[in-house]
C-alpha cells in the first residue's frame, strides 16, 4: 500500500499546486487529477469532465475537491474500465459504485457537499482511493493481479532508466 496523502490546512495557498495539476490534466486528457499525479501528497483533486472523452454533449462540471471525505455509497457495482496514469499503458475492469456523496471544501476552502454519478463517481472514487495510498490495480481480481506483474517490472525498468511517458515536468507517484 502507497502512502496517505496529508490533509490541507486552510491557511494553506493553493494556487501553484492548482496550476500544475490543471497543466498535467490537459496534458494528460484526463477528466481527474490527484495531487499524487504531480508528485505533491496532499488531498487535493482537479475533476474536469471536459476531459472525458465519452461523455459528448453531457454538462460540464470543472471542480477542485480539497480534503474529500465519502459520505455514502450508492449500489449497484459497476464495473468498468480504468487507467491511471502512475501505470502507463494498462487498463483494468474495476466494479465501483453508482454513486458518491462526499464532502470537501473548494479551492477557497468553503465547504461542500456534493454527489457524484456514473463516470463523475467513478472518477472521485479513483482518486480519492490513490489519495488513501492504494491503486486502481488493487481492485483487480487475482489473475490479473498476477498478469500485471510482468507490466509494473518493466515501468520500474524504465523508471530506474530515467524514461517516463510524461512529459513537460508531470511526474507520478
Amino acid at each position: 500500500m502507497g502512502e496517505v496523502s496529508q490533509a490541507v490546512g486552510r491557511n494553506v495557498p493553493l494556487s501553484d499546486l492548482l496550476e500544475l495539476m490543471r497543466a498535467a490534466q490537459q496534458q494528460l486528457r484526463q477528466p481527474c487529477v490527484a495531487a499524487k499525479h504531480v508528485g505533491v501528497n496532499v488531498r487535493v483533486i482537479a475533476l474536469d469532465t471536459r476531459y472525458d472523452r465519452n461523455a459528448i454533449g453531457a454538462a460540464q462540471v470543472a471542480l477542485i475537491i480539497v480534503n474529500p471525505e465519502i459520505l455514502t455509497l450508492t449500489n449497484p457495482l459497476v464495473a468498468g474500465i480504468e487507467s491511471d496514469p502512475s501505470i502507463p499503458d494498462y487498463q483494468g475492469s474495476v466494479e465501483r459504485h453508482s454513486a458518491v456523496t462526499v464532502k470537501f471544501a473548494d479551492e477557497h476552502f468553503t465547504e461542500k457537499e456534493a454527489t457524484f454519478t456514473d463516470a463523475a463517481a467513478r472518477w472521485v472514487l479513483h482518486a480519492i482511493e490513490l489519495l488513501d495510498g492504494r491503486l486502481f490495480i488493487d481492485n483487480l481480481n487475482e489473475h490479473r493481479k498476477r498478469s500485471i506483474k510482468g507490466h509494473l517490472k518493466r515501468i520500474a525498468s524504465q523508471a530506474e532508466n530515467g524514461n517516463s511517458d510524461l512529459e513537460n515536468g508531470a511526474r507520478t507517484r
